[in-house]
């Protein structure tokens, strides 16, 4: 099952009520706040980050995935290509 929220606090009460084995962060909504709070949380599912930013910030939120001990699975760029996006998960 997907689902879609709209914000970093959405996110984590959604997490809490319903199994959840992936999340895809935008780095814009909810972004590093929803990384972070996944991190205190101990969320043990896999991460995948997806944004327009510039890759500079993409490599740092990677670092800091990696740094928490996060089950980082890989960054989607944007705008997306949906053959690639199948290739990534």
């Amino acid at each position: 099952m997907a689902d879609a929220v709209g914000g970093a606090d959405q996110a984590l009460e959604h997490i809490r009520i319903h199994r959840t084995d992936m999340v895809i962060c935008d780095l814009n909504m909810p972004g590093i706040t929803l990384l972070r709070l996944l991190a205190e949380t101990d969320f043990a599912g896999e991460i995948v980050i997806s944004s327009a930013v510039d890759e500079v910030v993409l490599k740092a939120s990677v670092r800091m995935c990696t740094a928490h001990n996060m089950n980082f699975k890989g960054t989607i760029s944007k705008p997306v290509i949906h053959a690639k996006l199948f290739c990534n998960i």
